[in-house]
């Protein structure tokens, strides 16, 4: 009987005591980072045209810029990209769509 007292008491007082060291009032930080994962849709224009821009359309409204550009001469531009004309030497031009 007094073993069944006894634990009773030590069970009662011990998570008091373990408490005790802890206030309610105290905070903490944690860090936490938040991915949105973005996905855009860039669709050419239907007739090739230095004029007609491409669409572009995001999933979540990411902001971007569509910009017609004037490719690097150093550089070597892929054929696709070229709008120089066969009447005379022209830089060739892209679009460039920047987020």
């Amino acid at each position: 009987m007094l073993r069944k007292t006894l634990t009773l008491a030590m069970s009662a007082l011990l998570p008091g005591a373990f408490a005790s060291n802890v206030s309610p009032t105290e905070l903490t930080t944690i860090s936490v980072s938040l991915i949105v994962q973005e996905s855009c849709m860039i669709q050419s224009a239907v007739e090739p045209s230095p004029v007609v821009r491409p669409s572009v359309s995001c999933l979540h409204g990411q902001p971007y810029d569509i910009a017609l550009v004037t490719v690097d001469p150093a550089q070597q531009p892929a054929a696709l990209y070229s709008s120089a004309s066969a009447g005379g030497p022209a830089a060739p031009t892209v679009w460039m769509v920047g987020f």
